[in-house]
């Protein structure tokens, strides 16, 4: 697989959320899995209603369909839909439904991703765009360690569709051929129990990489780590300078729907 290395300086990748004091805790899955499979089937409820179409994904997808429950340990529910409709008007449907959002996560000034919570559970919906049969979605690197700043990666899988299934008497809808996407996202030994998985840098799924030289640096050796021997990425360029995260947090959210 050949990943592809996109050099932007200025990516334009920005987080807004709670403050600290205002962000929710939240239940593991599988500790309250009937509770968190209704309050997904609320939600599933909620964006038929609105025309939405959605489909559950990443490591909900993979627990659902590989265990017919939710893996030990996960403590966020995951959900894809068109990025065309992950829109502020959205965003105020779902918090008029109950489901709290406490972060959006923005991409050259568009939304792409929004964290809701509902009954203490974790929600995490992203947006696809499509081509050519191929569904991606970006993901900005923004976890606590700094290691990947100032970029973001681009995760694709095949997508023919989306199906209805049932679990746990809760109706749901999930991508076609699902077990071909899992195998495209976590690998051929997606049927494997593991006891880690960094959920910011799954390489089997990876496509692009975009950003200034540093961070594609940092994505092209962790990349070819994970390939082992054989040929890697391009040799990157020399590092610029790089911008701090942009990270705002605002008091009040809850009551200022929509946000922006």
């Amino acid at each position: 697989m050949n990943l592809q290395l996109v050099i932007k300086h200025r990516v334009g990748v920005r987080m807004e959320r709670l403050g600290a004091d205002e962000r929710p805790r939240f239940r593991m899955l599988s500790d309250h899995w009937e509770a968190a499979l209704a309050t997904l089937g609320d939600l599933s409820r909620t964006l038929d209603k609105a025309g939405v179409a959605h489909f559950v994904s990443d490591g909900t997808l993979l627990g659902l369909i590989r265990d017919a429950g939710f893996i030990p340990g996960d403590n966020d529910i995951d959900v894809k839909l068109p990025l065309e409709a992950l829109t502020p008007d959205l965003v105020a449907t779902l918090a008029c439904a109950g489901f709290v959002p406490f972060r959006q996560i923005f991409v050259q000034n568009r939304l792409v991703n929004v964290g809701v919570s509902r009954d203490s559970f974790h929600i995490d919906i992203a947006g696809l765009y499509c081509e050519d049969g191929t569904a991606f979605y970006d993901q900005p690197m923004l976890h606590s360690t700094g290691c990947f700043r100032n970029g973001f990666l681009t995760y694709g899988f095949p997508h023919t569709g989306r199906e209805r299934f049932t679990v746990g008497g809760v109706r749901l809808w999930r991508p076609s051929a699902p077990e071909r996407i899992l195998g495209a996202f976590y690998g051929p030994g997606w049927r494997v129990h593991v006891t880690h998985w960094d959920h910011f840098f799954s390489p089997p799924g990876l496509v692009r990489a975009t950003g200034a030289p540093e961070f594609l640096r940092r994505v092209a050796g962790r990349w070819t780590e994970a390939q082992g021997a054989g040929d890697g990425p391009p040799p990157m360029p020399p590092a610029d300078p790089m911008p701090p995260l942009e990270i705002k947090e605002r008091r009040g959210w809850r009551n200022r729907i929509p946000w922006f």
